[in-house]
């Protein structure tokens, strides 16, 4: 599922543009009467010219472009330099609303108006801080040491001994090391079953099975950068 939202402006070019140079991304997209910007967190912010929302929502309803310029909307940001969004908005013709200040959950924020009179608020998404040198091991070596540990349990069962011991060895040390990869729920269990598996069958010191979680983990924790990053 992706999610997004669409605001009704009176110029559309005007409007694409204005939110190009704040957001500082092309459109994903552009028609006659729309556009779409991709956000870095999949949201998609759309732009509808009034014109064509008035075709599209009929006459039973107010015509959109008697509200032009009252807010009726608001679009909230996390992004990595409020001020410079701010002024970037300010510049190319919005009006501003509140200068940078630190809110009650202590981040800086700011907003404006776009040109139609929609609310842009500007939320300071902290940067993640640098990883520690535990950090930095664990990327580095959590693999390595997570197939020691799996080459070394399945050692110690082996023949006959692996198809009663391993699968026990492995739901304990799989599970241990899912969690500490970061899995949780179905996908620790599912990996917790897998290292059973891996510990039981013979012949499958061959497959690499921590590395594939770990590279599983990578995957899965990574994030898109947000704006202004």
């Amino acid at each position: 599922m992706t999610s997004g939202i669409v605001l009704y402006v009176d110029d559309l070019a005007l409007s694409v543009a204005f939110y190009q140079e704040v957001l500082q991304l092309g459109p994903r997209w552009t028609e006659a009467g729309g556009a779409v910007f991709e956000l870095p967190d999949g949201t998609n912010l759309g732009l509808r010219s009034e014109v064509s929302a008035l075709q599209q929502l009929g006459d039973e309803l107010p015509d959109p472009r008697v509200a032009n310029g009252t807010p009726r909307g608001e679009v909230r940001l996390d992004v990595i330099g409020v001020p410079a969004f701010l002024a970037r908005a300010l510049d190319f013709g919005g009006r501003s609303l509140a200068a940078p200040a630190i809110g009650l959950d202590g981040r800086l924020s700011a907003s404006a108006l776009d040109l139609d009179g929609h609310a842009v608020v500007f939320l300071e998404l902290a940067p993640e801080a640098n990883p520690g040198w535990f950090e930095r091991m664990h990327t580095a070596l959590g693999p390595v040491a997570a197939g020691l540990v799996l080459d070394f349990f399945d050692l110690l069962t082996p023949g006959p001994v692996g198809y009663f011991v391993g699968p026990l060895v492995g739901v304990i040390v799989g599970g241990y090391l899912a969690g500490f990869h970061g899995f949780k729920g179905m996908g620790r269990v599912a990996l917790a079953l897998l290292a059973a598996a891996y510990l039981a069958a013979p012949m499958t010191g061959f497959l690499p099975l921590a590395t594939l979680i770990g590279a599983l983990a990578r995957f899965g924790q990574s994030k898109p950068r947000p704006l202004g990053s």
